[in-house]
């Protein structure tokens, strides 16, 4: 199938579609704490100073393919017509030979998608529409900007080893950040192919489906994935740490989860106007969020019972700990230097593991 043939199936042009439109709830709500810790924004405002984002870039020049109109052309294509639909600035996209199936999207200023052969192996041309979608729908959610700053916790912390126990607790909040974020891409892709059924078979290859010489794999299979790990993790409680560690595999899809989520929004209201072009004002998104229940299972869940269940996520006060911890570890040691390492490591564990209890 062409690029032009995919083409016919976009179901519209998003035009003057603000920003958050069809953002989750759930990504809403924490987004909205990660913008009030104290020193995110100085954190993030670093980080372009210094040229992390343009070290990523180079990197990218120098082990990957830039697609192009004479590189993976049918790519090219297809983000041009995958950011036309959601009225976004076309971003580069790269290609890189990696085995796992992934895709992301980084940078802030100059936004970069990333797509590992091991994934473009797995899907056929439609799906490859859905997966570029999600990824342009971080641009249209402004998320980039977070997800750099998670991105730099992930690298400098691992490069690290033990001294970068300092940004555990920031790094395993933004990646808690992500998961909800994943749920306001897969309504962005939603948006563009108009299939629900696509999208849960991206997220089955991507879950374990890809290989499929062993015989085929059931979309069902997620349906009752979804049912048992709500049904495990009801009434659960482990501690914070435990839970968090979730989290920390930036490869891990969620697909069972995020599956679920989406084909509830697919028969929702919300859905099917913003299809007709009837777009919310932020007020009435922000709104919206707040009233907007908890969610189940990994995401935080409540049972239908008279007493909540403790949520099975880490919780906000890990967030915001977490994250105090990180920015004011870094300012700290690039204010006085390598005298503040011994005293940023003490306050790190001691907050980190208080939050864990």
């Amino acid at each position: 199938m062409t690029a032009d043939a995919i083409h016919v199936r976009l179901k519209r042009v998003f035009s003057g579609m603000p920003a958050g439109a069809f953002s989750h709830p759930a990504d809403i709500k924490r987004l909205k704490l990660l913008k009030k810790v104290p020193g995110i924004e100085w954190l993030a405002n670093m980080l372009i100073k210094h040229s992390y984002e343009k070290i990523v870039r180079i990197t990218h020049a120098a082990n990957a393919i830039k697609v192009g109109s004479d590189a993976y052309p049918v790519i090219h294509e297809l983000m041009e017509k995958v950011c036309d639909s959601l009225d976004v600035k076309r971003p580069d996209v790269y290609v890189c030979c990696d085995s796992s199936p992934v895709a992301r999207a980084t940078g802030s200023e100059e936004p970069v998608i990333t797509i590992n052969t091991g994934l473009l192996e797995m899907l056929n041309e439609d799906e490859l529409l859905c997966v570029l979608a999600q990824q342009v729908s971080h641009i249209k959610c402004e998320h980039m900007w977070y997800l750099m700053v998670c991105d730099f916790t992930r690298d400098f912390s691992e490069r690290l080893g033990l001294v970068g126990t300092p940004l555990l607790g920031g790094r395993l909040a933004l990646e808690e950040w992500r998961r909800r974020a994943e749920l306001s891409c897969d309504r962005g892709a939603l948006l563009v192919c108009g299939d629900v059924g696509l999208i849960v078979n991206v997220l089955l290859k991507m879950g374990g489906a890809g290989v499929n010489k062993f015989g085929p794999v059931s979309p069902e299979v997620l349906e009752r994935q979804e049912k048992d790990f709500a049904e495990m993790t009801k009434g659960l409680s482990l501690g914070r740490l435990y839970r968090a560690m979730m989290y920390l595999d930036p490869a891990q899809p969620f697909s069972a989860l995020r599956a679920g989520e989406l084909k509830r929004w697919a028969e929702s209201e919300e859905y099917h106007n913003l299809m007709a072009g009837k777009y919310p004002t932020e007020g009435e998104v922000k709104q919206s969020a707040e009233e907007s229940a908890p969610l189940w299972g990994e995401f935080a869940h409540e049972s239908k019972a008279s007493t909540p269940v403790e949520p099975v996520c880490s919780p906000v006060e890990m967030l915001l700990e977490g994250l105090k911890t990180t920015a004011a570890g870094a300012a700290g040691i690039a204010q006085k230097g390598a005298s503040a390492i011994s005293g940023g490591l003490e306050d790190a564990f001691g907050s980190f593991f208080r939050s864990s209890e």
